[in-house]
């Protein structure tokens, strides 16, 4: 699989796909879609149990193929409860281990029937050792912490799993779930923005006065498409999400290794070079950018600098971005973005 996802959220704790927030039900073999699973992930969900039933009764289950738990993947994770218990059992599957998973087998702490309950699994890789940390939070409040001894993630980083409240082989818990989430963290990934209307990705660049500005240009980057993106070492399209202050982020890129800006007249340039990709010069408003969900088609983003009332836009015939007045008008189309993780 293609190591990048169309992200359809973003929040203060990073890139999400949502499942939904409407209440359900739990039912046998219900697939809710897909996720594209990365190494530092959070999956965060509410439960409202109804009661409690004399077996193993799964909650979720996010797999890359259609085994119970033969290998790697199977279960990555499988959540459930313990037969007559409301208490969480989480799993992962490894090659192998057959029906004898790893995880946490039973997390201290047991959720209360007639009551929601808000669970956080959060999944941090050690880079060096390549193996997964999880940490289990319910209502805010740390529960359990477990190191897997391996990976929980199936290489190669990005891999799409399928998502489902309960599963094909036991029996639903008996509760009611809503907002289903996987988020990715924001802050350090490196991303592109895709403009569906130009075809193209936004890129940034020198012109030959030594100014740098940023554009989608077809004939630059129309081999590049959001299905081979990972394949190319086109670094003018990349991204790296830098933290800007007040719930705001920075954008830089890592060809011109300067950050991106719209300044107050509706010039879409970069800043000086910044090497590292630290944003640490207090002067730097137009910076700033809020990255937003339109609340009419899901997936596709505004960049927007509210410092200076501006939003990122394509002009169809040069090519060339500029700023528009505002941050979202529903009649909008060159403005919207799509977002792809790279790294």
């Amino acid at each position: 699989m293609a190591s990048f996802q169309i992200l359809t959220n973003i929040d203060k704790r990073g890139l999400v796909k949502s499942f939904g927030s409407g209440e359900e039900a739990l039912k046998r073999g219900n697939a809710k879609g897909t996720a594209i699973i990365y190494p530092n992930h959070t999956i965060s969900f509410e439960i409202y149990p109804t009661g409690t039933i004399n077996e193993w009764s799964t909650i979720l289950r996010f797999n890359t193929n259609e085994e119970n738990c033969v290998k790697h993947g199977d279960r990555s994770p499988l959540l459930h409860f313990h037969a007559n218990t409301l208490n969480l059992c989480i799993k992962y599957g490894k090659d192998g281990a057959g029906e004898f998973n790893y995880g946490i087998e039973k997390v201290p702490t047991a959720l209360t029937k007639f009551q929601w309950s808000k669970i956080d699994l959060v999944v941090q890789n050690q880079g060096a050792k390549d193996e997964s940390v999880i940490v289990v939070f319910i209502n805010g409040q740390f529960a359990v912490e477990q190191s897997l001894g391996f990976r929980s993630w199936v290489k190669p980083e990005g891999t799409v799993h399928e998502v489902w409240t309960s599963d094909n082989f036991c029996p639903p818990a008996s509760a009611v779930i809503r907002n289903l989430a996987v988020y990715t963290p924001l802050m350090g990934r490196t991303i592109a923005f895709y403009n569906d209307v130009a075809q193209s990705f936004l890129f940034a660049f020198e012109d030959d006065t030594g100014k740098n500005f940023a554009k989608v240009n077809q004939w630059r980057t129309k081999s590049v498409t959001p299905a081979n993106i990972s394949q190319f070492a086109f670094d003018a399209i990349k991204f790296k999400v830098v933290d800007a202050g007040g719930g705001y982020v920075a954008l830089w890129n890592l060809a011109t290794k300067r950050f991106l800006r719209i300044t107050d007249n509706g010039t879409v340039d970069c800043t000086v070079v910044s090497a590292d990709a630290v944003y640490n010069n207090p002067g730097w408003v137009c910076e700033k950018f809020s990255i937003t969900e339109t609340p009419l088609i899901k997936g596709l983003y505004t960049l927007y600098v509210p410092t200076v009332d501006q939003s990122l836009t394509v002009d169809l015939v040069s090519y060339n971005t500029h700023g528009i007045k505002g941050q979202y008008k529903h009649y909008w189309q060159n403005e919207l973005f799509s977002i792809h993780v790279v790294a």
